[in-house]
C-alpha cells in the first residue's frame, strides 16, 4: 500500500471522492431492500463484492455479488450480462434492473474497464509477492491401519502461492470417498503445506497415483508410494571400510616402529664399534716395537745419542 501511495498520491483522495459520490446510491439500494423485506427500523447492511480476472490467454471474467444483512442478494455474471437473484425479494429488483440494460452495460464496463486497470497496477506494484511461484515438493507415506487396511498420505510442500489442488486417483479415476483432506497451512518462510491421504486394501496400493496440480507446475506433479531402499548394503559397506582402513593404519603403525627399532639397533652398533676402535689405539700406541735383527743395541743407541747430545 505504501507503495502505492508513493506513485500515487492521488490514490486515497480519488477513491475517497468516488465513494462519497456513491454514497447517495448505496442508501437509496438499502431503503429499497428494507422496504422488499418490511423493515422500518434496526440495524441493516449492503455489501457489494466485485471481481476482474484477467487470464494469461487475454480473456477477462469478472463478477459481482450484493448480500443484505450478511446473506446472497443479487449476483451478476459478466459473460451473459444478466443477474441472479438469491431469493423471491431480490426477484424483483432483478426484472427492474434488466428492463433496462444500459445498467448491465455499465457493469460490464467497469469489470473489463476500470477493475482491471487497477488489477494489473496492483500486481506490477506487488509482483514480487503476488507473482511469486514456488513448485510443491510432494512424497508419498503409507502407515498400516486395522481391519487389514492400511493409509496412504500424499504431502506437498514448499508452494506458493497457497491454492493447490489435490487428488488421489485409482487407474486414473479420481476418488473423493476414503479420502481425507488437511487444510492448506502455512511456513514460517511464507509457503505451504497441504495433505490428502486415503485408506486402502494393501493389495491395490500400487494402482493409487497422488496428483497435484499448482500455478508453478507446467504439468501436474504425480506420486506413487515407493518402498524405502535398504540401506544394511550401505551400512555394511561403511564398516567394512572402516576396517580396511583401521587395518592400513595399524599396518603403517607398526611399520615405523619396526623400522624405528631397526635404526635404533644400527645406531647400538656403529656406537659400540666405535669404541672399541678408539680403545684399541689407545692401548697400541704406548708399546714400543719389538727388536728385530736390524736394531741397534740400546746401549748403542743410549751411547750414540750421548755422544752427540753433549760437547766434547
Amino acid at each position: 500500500m505504501k507503495k502505492v501511495v508513493q506513485e500515487d498520491p492521488q490514490f486515497v483522495k480519488w477513491n475517497t471522492k468516488t465513494l462519497e459520490e456513491n454514497e447517495p446510491l448505496f442508501r437509496e439500494y438499502l431503503m429499497t431492500a428494507m422496504n422488499r423485506y418490511n423493515q422500518s427500523g434496526g440495524f441493516h447492511s449492503m455489501q457489494w463484492m466485485y471481481s476482474c480476472e484477467l487470464r494469461e490467454d487475454r480473456s477477462k471474467r469478472g463478477y459481482i455479488r450484493d448480500a443484505y444483512d450478511g446473506r446472497d442478494y443479487l449476483s451478476f455474471d459478466l459473460q451473459t450480462l444478466t443477474w441472479t437473484a438469491a431469493d423471491p425479494k431480490a426477484q424483483i429488483t432483478k426484472e427492474k434492473w434488466e428492463k433496462d440494460p444500459a445498467i448491465a452495460q455499465r457493469q460490464k464496463a467497469y469489470l473489463e474497464g476500470i477493475c482491471t486497470e487497477w488489477l494489473q497496477r496492483y500486481l506490477e506494484y506487488g509482483k514480487d509477492s503476488l507473482l511469486r511461484r514456488d513448485r510443491p515438493v510432494g512424497k508419498v507415506t503409507r502407515k498400516e491401519g486395522y481391519d487389514d487396511r492400511e493409509t496412504l498420505v500424499c504431502q506437498a510442500y514448499g508452494f506458493y502461492p497457497k491454492e493447490i489442488d489435490v487428488t488421489w486417483r485409482k487407474d486414473g479415476e479420481v476418488l473423493q470417498e476414503g479420502t481425507f483432506y488437511r487444510s492448506v497451512a502455512p511456513y514460517p518462510d511464507g509457503t505451504y503445506h497441504a495433505w490428502l491421504s486415503i485408506e486402502i486394501d494393501p493389495k491395490e496400493r500400487d494402482w493409487y497415483q497422488c496428483h497435484v496440480d499448482h500455478a508453478s507446475l507446467g504439468e501436474p506433479l504425480i506420486l506413487a508410494w515407493e518402498a524405502p531402499v535398504s540401506t544394511l548394503g550401505l551400512i555394511l559397506g561403511c564398516v567394512i571400510a572402516v576396517a580396511l582402513l583401521l587395518l592400513i593404519v595399524a599396518g603403517i603403525v607398526l611399520a615405523c616402529i619396526y623400522i624405528r627399532k631397526l635404526q635404533d639397533g644400527y645406531r647400538t652398533a656403529l656406537i659400540n664399534d666405535r669404541r672399541l676402535n678408539s680403545c684399541g689405539r689407545g692401548m697400541f700406541e704406548g708399546i714400543p716395537p719389538k727388536k728385530g735383527r736390524n736394531s741397534p743395541p740400546i746401549s748403542q743407541s743410549l751411547l750414540g745419542k750421548r755422544k752427540g747430545g753433549f760437547p766434547a
